[in-house]
């Protein structure tokens, strides 16, 4: 981390961008990081026009995506936060790092955060392995819960005929 300059702490275990926050002085950050006695992870922050992709992945496929906006130049693009989200169709290398992604951590359902920089280079930033879903079911006019529960269903089934 001796390149850091600006970067982006978060507690290990959080949500709806709680915990997150940019650090731009590297002394800062690791006096953060020993005095919080929390695992965190940090990041260097991407300089990025405040907007995201999510990327749904449910048991190897891509279920839906959805396009967030932060607001009021918050950096974060947490719906919880107040961003905006609508539907959005992944690309083919959205599709291609979301799968990757969710297969690397052994994820059958993911939330694959995608971000781009300013000159257009694609990053997979985070793997939620419990993304909330209420933005996107609205976003997307689908319903993920029923959509859980049905996949599920057939997992249990496929599992029980191999027995």
């Amino acid at each position: 981390m001796s390149n850091l300059r600006v970067a982006s702490n978060r507690q290990h275990f959080g949500a709806e961008g709680r915990g997150i926050c940019r650090v731009s002085d590297p002394d800062l950050a690791f006096r953060t990081i020993e005095r919080t006695g929390c695992v965190i992870y940090a990041q260097e922050f991407i300089q990025h026009p405040g907007i995201d992709v999510r990327v749904w992945v449910l048991n190897g496929r891509i279920l839906s995506g959805m396009k967030r906006f932060g607001s009021n130049g918050d950096f974060r693009t947490n719906c919880s936060r107040d961003a905006r989200a609508e539907a959005h169709q992944s690309t083919e290398l959205e599709t291609e790092y979301a799968l990757k992604a969710a297969d690397a951590v052994g994820a059958e359902i993911a939330g694959i955060d995608l971000l781009y920089d300013s000159n257009g280079r694609c990053y997979v930033i985070e793997v939620n392995a419990v993304p909330g879903w209420q933005a996107f079911n609205r976003a997307n006019q689908v319903d993920v819960a029923s959509m859980l529960i049905a996949e599920l269903e057939s997992m249990v089934e496929t599992r029980l005929s191999r027995n």
